[in-house]
C-alpha cells in the first residue's frame, strides 16, 4: 500500500527491520520498487506526521548492500 498508494521514496522505522522475524515480504516490495529503508532510527515520534522534510546522507560503500546513515527531520 506504501509503495502502491501512496508512491513513498522511503521507509523508516525504529526496529532492526522493516519485516517480522523470518518474514520478507516489506523487503521484497520496497526494495524490489527501486524505493529504500532506514532501519534502527531514533526519535521518530518527534517528528510530525506530515510537513517535515527528510533528509538522508549515507556513504557508499564498495561491494556494500548497507550501511550507516545520519538522517534529519527538518520541521
Amino acid at each position: 500500500m506504501l509503495v502502491a498508494e501512496r508512491r513513498v521514496v522511503a521507509i523508516g522505522t525504529d526496529t532492526l527491520s522493516i519485516d517480522l522475524f523470518d518474514e520478507s515480504g516489506a523487503h521484497t516490495a520496497i526494495l524490489g520498487s527501486g524505493r529504500y529503508a532506514v532501519e534502527a532510527m531514533a526519535n521518530l515520534d518527534a517528528v510530525p506526521q506530515t510537513g517535515a522534510t527528510v533528509i538522508v546522507g549515507a556513504p557508499k560503500f564498495a561491494g556494500g548492500t548497507g550501511g550507516p546513515a545520519r538522517v534529519l527531520a527538518l520541521v
